[in-house]
């Protein structure tokens, strides 16, 4: 024996577009339409748009403090680092590239690197 259970779920219509009479009329229901659906309805007067209805997302936490405990201090970050830093041979090359593209737009002749 099989048993088949459909289920259909109303699927709710939301306009895009509201005029200001009718969103008078119908603003609470509306107001629960876009809280449900997370849809946004735009307001308009005269076909001219004067206001958004959107919905309000949780945000309960703070700005400050968002990111407390996702980072780790290695060491003393304000002390000066003990070795010099060298660029790479790599590093070098983008430079001396860099500095060719700025001396073109600037209508000069790009300097040889040092050999």
């Amino acid at each position: 024996m099989t048993i088949l259970v459909t289920m259909s779920v109303p699927k709710i219509r939301v306009p895009a577009e509201v005029q200001a009479g009718e969103f008078k009329a119908k603003c609470l229901e509306l107001m629960d339409t876009v809280a449900q659906t997370g849809a946004t309805i735009l307001i308009t007067k005269r076909g001219k748009p004067v206001a958004r209805l959107v919905p309000v997302f949780d945000l309960s936490g703070s700005v400050f403090g968002f990111a407390k405990g996702a980072f780790e201090e290695l060491g003393d970050i304000v002390a000066p680092v003990a070795s010099e830093w060298v660029p790479s041979e790599e590093e070098l090359a983008l430079l001396g590239q860099r500095d060719a593209n700025r001396a073109r737009k600037r209508g000069k002749r790009p300097a040889r690197a040092a050999r």
